[in-house]
């Protein structure tokens, strides 16, 4: 089992976010641009100053811990090293077929819990996940194992 304790830095498996409106394009001027003034930066760095008193590190990440997962979760992300990744497996039923890949997590805390991918992700996902790396998920399906 591998020690939860030395996590690496995390891979993020989270999906890209899309922009539907196109920013406008940059207007090139020759007109030299002034510096701002002194107040405006003091008002500038009050402002952060409240914000970072407020919000506090604002750059600070903060993981769902797995035990606190469950089927009504939207939004959570964990981090959490891959103790476990099984051989790709094959199934196919009356309706369909497919492939699958079962993972095995832990977070730092030791709790584990095992992830599911299927046909494309799972075939993706099989070529770049490698056992004993941390990695974060985000925003998945969160189900009652069978």
């Amino acid at each position: 089992m591998a020690d939860p304790a030395s996590f690496d830095k995390p891979i993020d498996l989270s999906l890209p976010v899309v922009k539907t409106a196109s920013p406008e394009k940059p207007r090139l001027s020759s007109a030299p641009t002034e510096a701002p003034s002194e107040a405006a930066s003091t008002r500038v760095s009050e402002i952060q100053a409240r914000v970072r008193e407020t919000l506090g590190d604002v750059t600070e990440v903060h993981y769902t811990p797995i035990k606190a997962l469950n089927t009504f979760s939207t939004e959570w992300k964990i981090k959490a090293r891959l103790t476990k990744k099984h051989p790709l497996k094959s199934w196919k039923n009356a309706k369909t077929s497919g492939v699958l890949l079962n993972i095995e997590l832990m977070d730092s805390i030791g709790t584990q819990i095992t992830s599911t991918f299927f046909n494309d992700l799972a075939k993706k996902w099989d070529t770049e996940l490698v056992e004993g790396k941390v990695y974060t998920f985000a925003n998945g399906s969160v189900k009652i194992a069978n």
